[in-house]
């Protein structure tokens, strides 16, 4: 849960008592899965410095290397490093990957991603070339400030545009539009705060819709909320960006944005 929890952004993640019941009843990662977690991670490291770069995992070098092999154990839900090995030699063997002979020992090993290592990371991500960030909230006249100083300049300021369903023109059917909006999107951003009349039942279903597709949903809620229990326990869960202030509320989308999805297509780039 704590390494999710830091992969979605959240550098301090907070783990309550209802957080760690959760935990205990969570079912392992099936081995595949933590096989594509590890190519995530070596891919997303690769990235950091150049195609093909060399990714030395080893538990007795220097600090980088280290860290890097902590790394490797959290992100695959490893114990030791002999299973992070056993899963590098599973993708080695798909050609994902390709370890570097002579460079293997006892305490860690060197590999670099195959061509094919880096289409089957893109091929996993929904949407993407798609430039767009479907946005489920609220749409009181209370929220008004909180979405223009806060959520639309959060998505704005990372690259992307924001799709809100009722600001779209030439609108059809409604629910069929919902649909088709969250299907073309990259990612969307879920606000559960509400007003005194109750839930918002619509940021709960689209939501679920996108997360049962596989695109990624950033959650954020108003402090008030949380701190008078209101959210439903079903997401209670999942990390939230929380927030008191539209600038609170920017700012903690736009960490979040970059660290889950990254920069988008539009990003408008800083002048040397």
């Amino acid at each position: 849960m704590l390494v999710d929890r830091r992969m979605q952004g959240d550098d301090i993640p907070f783990i309550s008592s209802r957080d760690i019941d959760q935990a205990k009843v969570e079912k392992n990662i099936s081995v595949a899965n933590r096989a594509d977690r590890l190519l995530k991670y070596l891919s997303k490291k690769s990235e950091e410095n150049s195609i093909g770069y060399i990714l030395y995992i080893n538990s007795a070098l220097n600090q980088d290397n280290i860290k890097m092999y902590h790394e490797t154990l959290a992100w695959s839900e490893s114990i030791e490093l002999q299973e992070v090995k056993y899963l590098i030699r599973y993708l080695s063997r798909q050609d994902l990957l390709e370890t570097l002979p002579g460079y293997e020992s006892n305490a860690g090993f060197a590999c670099i991603i195959t061509v094919d290592g880096y289409r089957q990371v893109e091929e996993n991500i929904l949407n993407p070339d798609s430039s767009q960030a479907f946005v489920a909230m609220w749409f009181g006249e209370e929220m008004n400030e909180s979405y223009e100083e806060g959520i639309k300049k959060a998505i704005s300021n990372t690259g992307y545009k924001p799709m809100r369903i009722d600001k779209k023109e030439d609108i059809n059917k409604i629910d069929d539009e919902i649909i088709a909006e969250i299907q073309r999107s990259r990612f969307l951003i879920a606000d559960f705060t509400q007003g005194d009349d109750g839930a918002r039942g619509g940021v709960y279903y689209e939501a679920g819709f996108a997360q049962g597709l596989g695109i990624p949903v950033i959650r954020s809620c108003r402090k008030d909320i949380l701190d008078e229990n209101k959210l439903h326990f079903d997401t209670r869960q999942y990390h939230h960006v929380v927030w008191e202030t539209a600038d609170e509320l920017r700012v903690g989308l736009e960490k979040r944005i970059l660290a889950l999805i990254g920069e988008g297509p539009l990003t408008v780039p800083t002048a040397p």
